[in-house]
């Protein structure tokens, strides 16, 4: 085919099924809202689904993945996120502020730096009704931990929200225990980024298959291994993750290395705690959170709390970290031990028992 012909047609289905892509990756997105999108497949994909009757030649081939990793055009956008904001069915929710905005199906009333062709990094398929009341929530997590250490588990799962860190105090939760409260806040967690699926679930096996995955990772929103017990990268490479710094990783559709700051927040967990994370680089930065496997009668509160506390947990979670950011900012702290719940220092003490 001739290149003005490939063109025609790759944007033709851009119009046809409302695409959008990663610019670099050329993964496709797909509408599910006015105001968001979300992953529909990959760029190779793509190319098999809608050209493979087109007998293209290895340069038509190149020149399709050139064009829609790179080249801009107004009918096939590049996906561009506004960080600010998670989408939900009645409107827009503004992580630094708190505040929510109310938006029709036509994108009327967008707050002045909310614009199209910008999309919600986020969007959270349930109304938001401005209120941070999570008793379900509350009564599992006060079967496991007092007061302080909630409402600072609040705060920091808050943190997790916002794609580059708005701290510098370089932490990472860490539950361990494998008690039915840290499957069931796992799960919480990444419904609230996997409805559009924002979060690179990382089940892990060997450091090969982890820096394999390293392209899903730097684009999604969250990094979430459930069962890390046998973890075991370089402690050094881990620590350039979890400090938010520039890293090298291959994108699988043309096999170029790109350099890139990891921006993606991180929350491993497993039932027990690796070895990379009690190494003197990680170990001060790793903060632990015991899900005591004993404990009983714990009421299963899963699928109701999806159906009716999602949104009030975002916010809350959110409001306490602008709280907890707001405090650190006027203090000047840059040391996460100085002020954390002493419940943290306690669980490093007692590992080294």
């Amino acid at each position: 085919m001739s290149k003005p012909n490939l063109t025609s047609k790759i944007l033709n289905l851009a119009i046809k099924y409302n695409y959008r892509r990663q610019k670099d990756s050329g993964d496709i997105y797909k509408s599910i809202h006015s105001y968001s999108y979300i992953f529909h497949q990959t760029l190779s994909d793509f190319i098999q689904e809608h050209f493979t009757t087109d007998n293209l030649n290895v340069d038509d081939y190149h020149y399709i993945v050139d064009y829609i990793q790179f080249v801009p055009h107004a009918d096939f956008p590049f996906v561009q996120y506004n960080s600010k904001y998670i989408g939900f069915i009645n409107g827009v929710f503004n992580i630094d502020t708190c505040m929510f905005t109310t938006i029709d199906c036509n994108c009327n009333n967008i707050l002045l730096d909310f614009n199209p062709p910008e999309i919600t990094h986020l969007f959270v398929n349930h109304h938001f009704d401005n209120s941070i009341n999570t008793p379900l929530i509350d009564a599992i997590l006060d079967i496991y931990f007092d007061k302080d250490v909630k409402e600072f588990l609040y705060a920091s799962i808050g943190r997790l929200f916002h794609k580059q860190s708005k701290d510098n105090l370089q932490y990472m939760l860490y539950f361990f225990g494998g008690g039915y409260g840290q499957d069931l806040l796992l799960n919480i967690i990444s419904y609230c980024f996997n409805q559009t699926q924002n979060v690179s679930l990382i089940h892990y096996s060997n450091p090969t298959s982890f820096h394999k995955k390293l392209h899903y990772m730097i684009h999604n929103d969250i990094v979430i291994c459930p069962e890390s017990s046998k973890f075991d990268v370089c402690p050094f490479f881990f620590n350039r993750l979890l400090t938010q710094q520039y890293i090298n990783y291959i994108l699988p559709a043309n096999d170029i290395e790109y350099n890139s700051k990891f921006n993606t927040p991180l929350l491993f967990a497993g039932i027990h705690i690796p070895p990379i994370f009690d190494t003197p680089l990680l170990t001060d930065k790793i903060l632990r959170l015991h899900f005591d496997p004993h404990k009983n009668n714990i009421p299963q509160y899963k699928f109701d709390i999806i159906q009716n506390e999602i949104p009030a947990f975002i916010h809350k979670c959110l409001s306490y970290y602008k709280t907890l950011h707001n405090y650190i900012h006027i203090n000047k702290i840059n040391n996460i031990w100085s002020f954390c719940p002493q419940y943290f220092t306690d669980q490093l003490d007692n590992f080294y028992i």
